[in-house]
């Protein structure tokens, strides 16, 4: 396969794996009140206090952590090439690409998650949405590019 058409149909392999863990954000929002509202928790306010307290700072680590372990996968030291040619070069830069793409969506998809524990605990909005819309403004940093893919080719960077 030739390196453009392999960059390509990697790019929108990764770009439909965005598509669907970001519309899985919307399904949180739907979800939310609609179990919410037949679930009982009983936590004490306290406890609910203490635990709402430790998931928004568990949130921001989060996502300065998926940013940290995207930018480590997509580092020049984790993208040594281990075959000889461009076009194995292409294959291998779209596979840890992708894999770079896919755990930082997973580590940021688990804040929006923690909005849901939380409206299914409290029964607050507020955790819920402002929870799902850090984790789509995250998301939407970490959508795929394919200036970003590119740049990762040794010796294809300028091909763009």
């Amino acid at each position: 396969m030739a390196i453009e058409q392999e960059i390509a149909q990697g790019l929108r392999a990764v770009k439909i794996i965005w598509g669907a863990i970001f519309s899985s954000l919307a399904v949180y929002a739907v979800l939310g009140p609609l179990v919410g509202d037949k679930v009982t928790a009983g936590l004490p306010a306290e406890t609910f206090t203490m635990l709402r307290a430790a998931l928004y700072v568990v949130s921001l680590c989060t996502i300065i952590g998926a940013r940290v372990v995207r930018r480590k996968m997509l580092s020049p030291s984790a993208l040594l090439p281990r075959y000889p040619s461009a076009a194995g070069d292409a294959a291998q830069t779209v596979r840890r690409y992708t894999a770079a793409v896919v755990v930082s969506l997973a580590l940021t998809e688990a804040v929006a998650i923690y909005g849901f524990i939380l409206y299914i605990l409290g029964k607050n909005q507020t955790d819920l949405y402002a929870l799902i819309l850090l984790a789509a403004a995250a998301m939407l940093l970490h959508a795929p590019k394919r200036s970003e893919m590119l740049d990762l080719m040794p010796n294809q960077a300028n091909r763009r």
